[in-house]
């Protein structure tokens, strides 16, 4: 199987994206890793194309994006966001300092954290200023602004949020759902592959493993799936509201 990967910085490849298919590469301590989720639509947003001039809210992945859609019914805020994904958090950081570069970073963006990792605010700084290159005030300022673009849910230390999802639900011995009995049934701990050796590629599953274990447990569509999980962990009112409250306050905040 022969692989052909051409890489290149310019906008105009976007305009292909019918043709080939784009991807982001990055090294990774000795590795060369493909991340699926910086997605064209999120590129195009880096080369200054725009959405009809909604507010865009970037996120990590699928579940997220469940998150924000309940988060914007509720706040009846819904039509208003465009939402895009990009990936991994490093890459989230690299496509903020990418659209501050060229002046496209502005008020009605915000990017969402899973809230696992980079939470402080000089957790964030410290992420960004890997980006950045030269030393002098302008770009300390740059550094802040794309830093203050990112927010996050509250997670309980050391945990992630799929971990703490399924928690939250099988502490409910009182309900039968049928994601309650989902969540019932799959094992406490993460079950890896055992052909599966690479340590990063197991510390990927081991953090998604609660959640796609109850997909496939309910035995349906993927995102019919995550909007069912995540109705059920928006029915317990104040854990939710202090999961979502800082993004929340953040959306709202957006002109």
């Amino acid at each position: 199987h022969l692989q052909v990967i051409f890489t290149s910085h310019r906008g105009q490849l976007l305009k292909m994206r019918d043709k080939i298919n784009i991807r982001s590469l990055y090294k990774y301590n000795t590795k060369i890793l493909c991340e699926n989720g910086a997605v064209p639509n999120c590129l195009e947003q880096v080369y200054g194309y725009d959405y009809e001039g909604k507010p865009t809210i970037f996120y990590e992945d699928k579940l997220s994006v469940m998150i924000l859609r309940r988060i914007l019914d509720e706040i009846g805020q819904r039509k208003k966001f465009h939402t895009e994904p990009f990936g991994s958090y490093e890459k989230g950081f690299m496509v903020a300092s990418a659209l501050r570069s060229i002046n496209q970073l502005n008020d009605n963006m915000l990017f969402v954290l899973d809230g696992d990792v980079c939470v402080t605010a000089e957790e964030k700084r410290e992420k960004a200023t890997q980006w950045h290159t030269s030393d002098d005030s302008r770009t300390g300022k740059r550094i802040d602004d794309v830093a203050m673009h990112f927010t996050q849910y509250k997670l309980p230390k050391n945990s992630n949020i799929e971990k703490y999802i399924y928690e939250t639900i099988i502490a409910d011995h009182k309900q039968n759902s049928e994601v309650h009995i989902a969540a019932r049934n799959i094992s406490a701990t993460p079950i890896i592959p055992p052909e599966v050796t690479d340590k990063d590629q197991r510390k990927y599953l081991e953090k998604h493993y609660y959640v796609s274990a109850m997909i496939r447990e309910l035995g349906i569509g993927e995102e019919e799936a995550l909007k069912e999980i995540i109705q059920v962990f928006s029915s317990y009112t104040q854990i939710w509201e202090d999961f979502i409250e800082e993004v929340k306050k953040r959306i709202e905040a957006i002109p």
